[in-house]
């Protein structure tokens, strides 16, 4: 038992030793006409992150080179894209909506970085939409025109569904008995038109 606290003894100072000289290690890297000294872990972390901006250097070269030709920097670039996309979508949800004020405030909802409220009890009921573009647009301008929540919209709307498809399947059921009694009003031999055909030949 001695000799087993003596080891422990004997290791710990060894231990802490490794662990301070690989605390005290610094590794050179310079970046930006900068030298920065980074421990193993930070230059394991960087070399990571190196790795993987190979993946979409060439895209980043692509937008480097429009940038360019706009004479942008990167972020003016961004940001004119980011523009440009939201005066698009601005202006096809004022088409739809035919209000520019609820499309924005239906842009607004499709920006929300997290899920809101509203949401999250819709997808506590229905778990198949996973964003909220997913919704029916109808369901999205309506709540946004009302301010209601989500969850009220979208039982509205399949509702309102549930009843079209009444309505249609009794409007068929209709289009099909009147089919039958008008075939069954001019069956063969009662036509008006095929029986004046007949007197016409025989002379009756």
């Amino acid at each position: 038992m001695e000799e087993n606290v003596k080891l422990r003894e004997e290791t710990q100072p060894q231990e802490s030793a490794g662990e301070e000289q690989a605390e005290t290690i610094r590794i050179p890297i310079k970046f930006n006409k900068e030298v920065r000294e980074l421990t193993p872990q930070e230059a394991a972390d960087y070399a990571q992150k190196g790795m993987k901006f190979e993946l979409i250097q060439p895209d980043f070269e692509r937008l480097r080179k429009l940038a360019q030709s706009r004479k942008q920097s990167l972020p003016q670039l961004v940001e004119s894209l980011c523009k440009d996309d939201r005066d698009r979508r601005l202006a096809e949800w004022t088409s739809r909506c035919g209000d520019e004020a609820l499309a924005r405030r239906v842009m607004e909802l499709e920006e929300v970085a997290a899920p809101d409220d509203s949401f999250a009890e819709l997808r506590q009921n229905f778990p198949e939409f996973n964003t909220l573009q997913d919704l029916p647009e109808a369901v999205r301008i309506a709540s946004a025109e009302k301010g209601t929540r989500l969850l009220d919209e979208y039982l509205r709307y399949r509702l309102e569904q549930s009843r079209q498809r009444r309505l249609a399947e009794r409007d068929r059921k209709d289009a099909d008995a009147s089919a039958v009694g008008s075939q069954k009003k001019y069956a063969v031999g009662t036509d008006p038109v095929h029986t004046e055909f007949l007197r016409g030949i025989w002379g009756r």
